[in-house]
């Protein structure tokens, strides 16, 4: 599985936080996964969950108020969608005609879960992507989409940056309210933040770089909320497919300043994992070396441990997880 999209959320059948896996691609050339899959840390499990109505691979989504939002991504011929397609985990069912559909299609985009531009409520943000796989085509295009007003809304461009044209296949998430964007196919290394709130024409802030070393096409991003921080992993440093990191990378949002990278790695380099926070452990789904998804799928963790009077350490658990599709893999959790 690669290129899917990773959410935290909730679920009747678990007692705390869960991981979804939405789409992607799967192991062999070019393979849409139709299914949606949920992880519980506390039971170490996967459970299949009902297939999405129009599968892709890179869509956008956000979990807001116990449903799922996913939003645009590409077919197995890089033609994008437009479809807003929303899962209530509650019935276990999908929509995708009830809610309004992205103004135009777009795949290979970024973004993530931030506040609105009014600056109440939570919104879904689509940043950039594109109809098709023509560089030419990509945009710099900025979507929210406000669930109270089950309304789309343009606010101002992404920055392009060293960019010729648009962003595709580079990394975002939403952190403390704000997206964060950097990275691109082609091994760019810029990085930018959001705010939505901001009047417009100053909603885009650029930041310091990607280090050089650190992946820039499609790494894994995932807030740690309490540490304000962003960590980086996995990617591939320099685009088209050239090397597949296992490094981490750790940006801190208040100094505006990137650590790494550090001592723990991967146990299997990659590119187009998705990267969640939950249960005090950084987690990873999936991932590719070039030649469709990796099979069985990496699936690890990273875990922190916070005391007092000591820092803060890091401690590194590994996981290889079967996915709800493949029963034949086994778990074998490694130290």
């Amino acid at each position: 599985m690669q290129w899917g999209a990773g959410v935290v959320g909730t679920n009747p059948a678990a007692a705390g936080e869960v991981g979804y896996y939405a789409g992607g691609l799967r192991e062999g050339s070019s393979v849409i996964r139709p299914f949606l899959e949920m992880f519980d840390p506390a039971t170490g499990t996967w459970t299949q969950l009902a297939d999405l109505p129009n599968p892709r691979f890179s869509p956008e989504a956000a979990w807001i108020d116990g449903l799922l939002y996913a939003a645009g991504g590409y077919n197995t011929t890089f033609v994008a969608t437009n479809d807003l397609q929303v899962y209530d985990p509650v019935s276990d069912t999908w929509d995708n005609t009830t809610y309004p559909d992205m103004p135009n299609a777009r795949g290979g985009g970024a973004g993530g879960l931030g506040v609105c531009s009014s600056g109440t409520g939570e919104c879904l943000f689509h940043v950039g992507g594109g109809p098709d796989s023509n560089f030419a085509n990509t945009t710099l295009e900025t979507w929210q989409y406000d669930p109270a007003a089950m309304a789309w809304t343009s606010l101002d461009n992404k920055p392009a940056g060293v960019s010729p044209d648009g962003h595709i296949l580079g990394a975002g998430v939403g952190c403390l309210g704000e997206i964060y964007v950097g990275g691109d196919y082609r091994g760019f290394h810029h990085f930018f933040r959001l705010d939505a709130t901001q009047p417009s024409g100053s909603q885009w802030t650029q930041l310091v770089d990607i280090p050089a070393a650190a992946g820039a096409m499609t790494p894994a991003l995932a807030c740690l909320e309490d540490q304000a921080s962003i960590m980086l992993i996995g990617g591939d440093p320099d685009g088209y497919w050239g090397t597949y990191n296992t490094t981490v990378y750790v940006y801190d949002i208040a100094t505006d300043t990137w650590e790494g990278p550090l001592a723990q790695t991967l146990n299997v380099g990659q590119l187009g994992s998705a990267g969640l926070f939950m249960h005090d452990k950084v987690w990873t789904f999936g991932g590719t070396v070039g030649s469709g998804a990796i099979s069985p799928a990496p699936h690890e963790s990273l875990g922190y441990i916070v005391c007092e009077p000591c820092q803060i350490s890091l401690l590194q658990v590994a996981h290889l997880a079967p996915f709800a599709e493949d029963a034949s893999v086994t778990h074998h959790p490694q130290r």
